[in-house]
């Protein structure tokens, strides 16, 4: 398969913030459409950072995550 036939054959996906205002003016059949991966309220951020299990697990998570990318960046310069 070209590579611009796989390219055209994937799916996008967008990962977006928006704040519920914002959201609740999108008209209701494409707000249907979505799929809600989370629904977060900046405002617990510090409140998250005070609890040490909060913090052990963010760290682990902030490590897996740069790995991950770090895979992501050497499996696309594989397929190029």
């Amino acid at each position: 398969m070209s590579k611009d036939l796989f390219n055209d054959l994937r799916e996008t996906y967008i990962y977006a913030t928006i704040d519920e205002e914002r959201f609740m003016e999108i008209p209701s059949a494409l707000r249907e459409e979505m799929t809600i991966k989370r629904i977060d309220q900046p405002n617990f951020r510090p409140l998250y950072e005070q609890d040490s299990k909060w913090q052990e697990l963010h760290k682990a998570f902030i490590e897996a995550l740069k790995a991950q990318k770090y895979r992501e960046d050497e499996i696309r310069a594989e397929n190029r």
